[in-house]
Order: structure tokens, then sequence, then C-alpha cells
């Protein structure tokens, strides 16, 4: 395959406290946005968090490990956090001075928060410095990576793009094979498949890693909107989201589909084949490898679509850094700086199972040649095409809670799936309109 074609994916659209912040972010505040320092007098040492485990762990570690073995003035320390709560949890260290300098794998919804109460680095003063800069970095990346990461207005740059990974159907092959299916590629074939399976087996079929993402594909395909920015409302207050859950919601009560519950993730659910598939992120192949212990052949293949519009989402790794002392941005940008280099990114995608964002990594020679040989980084280049966004705003994270919280109630029946939606519309409404 000409992975060039990846582009159009990225076109489109616990605590360790160490001294952090000395000062606090007031000290950067003091200081215009374009007086920046350019090089370090001093050794500086910098914390990221992340909620990496196991080989991807090790991955960045190694990364970080040579950076700072070339990078004498500069030593960046690894903070695993578990990944329950993650996000508020790191807001509210932010706030009271106590949290890491940056953060690895940040999505546009959640960096909106700190957007709004101005904790994140704009890199854009670093990028274009004449000595330090990134040059010619718009085109470095595709559009849409490059909107993602400045959709806040002016020529901002609050995010480093690295990787992206997706969504991706991971499914029982052998088992699939011995029925005599294929893949669904729409959602109608998931069921009919799926109470086939049932039947054979007497274990649910399928589930969702995501229940937010397979609620914004059977929306958004079936031609909903999600959130209205200029009312600040969100648009699934409809008969399209109604229902899209009560299809769902059905077909878990009714034991064709699960949710996961407390297993959290369904890498071992398939790895111990008490599902036949699930959609997960592309990045968990070596988790269901490592579960199904040989059982089994693995089939990987893109998400189904249905309905009047092409539309599967996508995760675009980010990375942040949060306002503090000229020394610590500084360092941060030179650590994001090296991580963007084509050598480093494409080697982090490989390790990731992800695609990497700069393009000269992702025409690299050695992430195609790792590319054409997986087949999670193979489905995700083949719905490509597909691809589509949601709006980052304010308040967009908790609609994405609140997403949560509706198709659990309604796939368990403490709430009617039309109940469901009532509230998660009303709560979704109440924090957007809160910060208008």
């Amino acid at each position: 395959m000409k992975f060039k074609k990846i582009l159009f994916i990225l076109a489109l659209v616990a605590f360790i406290v160490s001294p952090l912040w000395a000062g606090g972010r007031s000290a950067r505040s003091q200081q215009a946005d374009t007086a920046i320092l350019t090089e370090l007098s001093a050794p500086v040492q910098i914390v990221m968090w992340h909620m990496l485990t196991d080989h991807q762990q090790a991955a960045l570690q190694r990364i970080v490990d040579t950076f700072n073995s070339q990078n004498p003035m500069v030593t960046v320390v690894l903070q695993s956090h578990p990944r329950v709560d993650f996000e508020p949890r790191l807001l509210q260290a932010v706030r009271n001075n106590i949290g890491p300098d940056m953060v690895h794998g940040i999505f546009a919804n959640d960096a909106s928060n700190f957007v709004a109460e101005d904790y994140l680095i704009d890199f854009s003063p670093y990028i274009n410095h004449t000595t330090i800069g990134i040059p010619n970095f718009r085109n470095t990346i595709p559009p849409g990576a490059y909107a993602d990461i400045t959709q806040w207005g002016g020529d901002s740059v609050f995010l480093i793009p690295v990787i992206a990974t997706g969504p991706v159907f991971f499914y029982n092959k052998t088992l699939y094979d011995r029925l005599g299916l294929r893949p669904p590629t729409t959602w109608t074939e998931l069921e009919a498949q799926s109470r086939i399976i049932v039947r054979e087996t007497g274990r649910p079929a399928f589930g969702p890693d995501s229940l937010q993402d397979l609620f914004h594909s059977l929306i958004m395909q079936g031609g909903s909107g999600y959130i209205d920015v200029n009312t600040r409302t969100v648009a699934f207050d409809n008969a399209i989201a109604l229902e899209k859950l009560t299809w769902f919601s059905n077909l878990v009560q009714e034991g064709i589909f699960r949710i996961a519950g407390a297993d959290m993730r369904f890498s071992n659910l398939l790895g111990s084949e008490a599902v036949a598939a699930y959609i997960g992120s592309s990045a968990s192949i070596d988790f269901i490898l490592s579960a199904m212990g040989g059982r089994f052949e693995l089939g990987v293949a893109p998400i189904p679509v249905e309905g009047p519009v092409v539309w599967v989402p996508t995760y675009n790794f980010n990375y942040a850094g949060f306002r503090s002392t000229p020394e610590r941005e500084l360092a941060v940008y030179e650590f994001y700086k090296y991580f963007m280099s084509p050598e480093v990114a494409a080697q982090w995608a490989i390790d990731y199972d992800a695609m990497p964002i700069p393009i000269a990594a992702l025409n690299s020679r050695e992430f195609q040649a790792f590319a054409a040989t997986k087949p999670s980084v193979r489905a995700i280049s083949e719905q490509a095409h597909r691809i589509g966004g949601l709006p980052a705003i304010v308040g967009s994270s908790t609609v994405r809670n609140e997403v949560l919280r509706m198709m659990e109630a309604a796939a368990l029946g403490t709430r009617t799936p039309a109940q469901a939606l009532a509230d998660a519309v009303a709560a979704s409404n109440r924090e957007l309109q809160a910060h208008r």
C-alpha cells in the first residue's frame, strides 16, 4: 500500500510531586508573550505525566533516555498515573501549581479547559523563532493536524502533534472463518452476524471499548450534529440519537452486545474469547495478541459505516506544556521539538502502533515498512477517507462524560433510552452554557 494515503486521515480533520514551577505560572504571566528564553544557562528538570503501561511506557522511556543523554542541560522525568479521572486530576494539580511541566496524549476537547484558564504554553514564539524554531512548521504536518492544534484562534499553537491512532474492528478471525462470516461493513451486518455468533457460542458477540466513540459514530453517520458552537448547546437532542441509543442498549440487554463494565477494556475479553469482536484503538493490538496466547487468529478491519454521512473518529495524540518559568518552558519546547523529529516520531509511531503526524516521519522508509506488515495500521489507512472531527470547546469534555453516563445507563437499564438521552442533553447544555 502507498502509505502516503495515510496523510488523508490527518488532513481531515500516586502523585509524585517534584519541585515544579518555581515561582508558579505568575512568573511567566508577567512577561510579554514574545519575550521567550532561547538558551539555558543552568540545568533544568521537567516532568511529564502519562498514562502508558507495559511496552508503550518502556518505549517512551527509551526516547526520554536518549534525549537526556544528548541534552545535558535538560532532564526529562516521566511520571505514570492511572487512567481513571486522569484529566480532572491533572487540571486540579495544575490549578494548585503542583502539576507537571507537560503531559502525554491530551485531546483537543480536554485542552480547551486548560486554554480557557490560560495554563498552556503557546509554542508559536518558539516555533517561529529564527534560531530555535521549526522552519516552515505549518507545512511539516498535514492541514487537519494543524487545524486541530490551532483551533482556539490567532496564531497560537497550544498543542504539539506527534502521532495518531483510531478505532478499528478487532475480531476472532478463526471463529468468523468457521462460521463463514466476514468483518461487517455496516451496523446492520454487525447485528446480524452477532446474533449468529451468540447462537453458536452462547456469549455476547461484540462490544466497544469507548461507548462515547460508538455513539459519536452512530449519530454522525446518521446525520445528526454533536455540538453547536454558536448556541453552545448539544445538537444530538433528536430522533437520530434516540434511535441509535435504543438500538445499542436493546442489544446489550438482549445479550447480543455487551459493555466492558468492571473489565475496563475489551482486549482481554477478546483474547479470552469472552467476545468475538470489539471496536478499540489500533494501539491495542499487542495487548490483544498477548491475551490471545495463540489460541486463534486475529483479524482487523475498518469500523462499520452506515447512514447518509460517511464518518469515523480518530485519536490525535497531542502534547501540551504548562506555563511556568522561562527556563522550564524552553526545556519543554526543546523536548517536543526532538519528539517531532522524523526519526523519533516514526519510531514512536511504530512502538505505539500508530501513525506519525510529521509528514517526513510518515513517509520514512522505516515507518512504511512497518505499516505494510501491521494489520491495525492498515485498517486505519483503509478508513482514512471516512475520518471526521468534533468541535472542541470549553465544556466539550463534560459532554463526552455525559455521553458515557448516558450509554451506560441505557445499556444497563437504569434509565430508559429517552430518559438517559434527556439527562445527557440537560447536563451537557448546562455545562456548555456556563462557559458562554
